[in-house]
């Protein structure tokens, strides 16, 4: 029975990640802010499934999601949104110290960094 709700809750997971990933990929379809749904779609898949196998992708999600509305942003949300992503660059690498995203997540870094000195 444990490895059925396993089973279960992962393919919930799965769904979850699909979603967010649909999200992202949409970007600013017809003129609406996914990125912005792509975030609480993830942030709601952590949060319901804290030990999923997907955990790390979904975070990553969340951390490119905020850089992209960074980059997009107007001039008064720019620094906020670029804070935000670092912050969220932090959470990333202190639970994925040596993820599969790590470069991705470090020329993010730099990106913001370089951004948010000038």
């Amino acid at each position: 029975v444990t490895s059925m709700l396993d089973e279960l809750q992962d393919k919930l997971a799965y769904k979850q990640l699909l979603n967010s990933r649909l999200y992202f990929n949409l970007g600013n379809y017809m003129g609406y802010n996914n990125y912005e749904s792509c975030i609480v779609t993830a942030n709601n898949a952590l949060m319901d499934f804290p030990v999923s196998k997907y955990r790390e992708e979904l975070a990553f999600l969340i951390l490119k999601s905020r850089y992209v509305l960074a980059t997009q942003s107007v001039p008064e949300l720019l620094m906020d949104r670029y804070r935000a992503t670092l912050d969220e660059y932090y959470a990333y690498i202190n639970e994925f110290p040596a993820g599969k995203f790590r470069k991705d997540a470090d020329g993010i870094l730099k990106e913001t960094r370089k951004i948010i000195k000038e």
